[in-house]
């Protein structure tokens, strides 16, 4: 894979901490998709925030730049995920595929 942004590292870690789900929500609007981007920039600590508020919207304002210029299905589809628009977020939904020679 080529160098990923902050976006698409952060939809990748999700992604891969949630793979025994058929759906995994990946929109910046969600509060966990938030928490974890917070997590993986250091800003949580024993679930308390920290650092300058500040910091945290510098942060964001870059996330949501990476979020502008990410193709998202080009992306989910290198992870065998598909995108779809749920009620309210944006979802990966992983794609089916039938494995007739797979391992048992």
């Amino acid at each position: 894979m080529n160098r990923m942004n902050s976006y698409e590292s952060l939809i990748y870690t999700i992604i891969k901490e949630n793979q025994n789900r058929p759906y995994v929500v990946i929109d910046l609007r969600f509060y966990k998709v938030k928490k974890r981007f917070l997590q993986m920039r250091g800003f949580v600590e024993n679930n308390t925030l920290v650092g300058s508020r500040s910091m945290q919207e510098s942060a964001f304002t870059l996330l949501e730049n990476d979020f502008l210029d990410t193709n998202l299905t080009n992306f989910l589809e290198t992870l065998n995920y598909s995108l779809k628009q749920g009620n309210k977020y944006l979802l990966a939904v992983k794609q089916n595929s039938l494995d007739l020679y797979g391992e048992e």
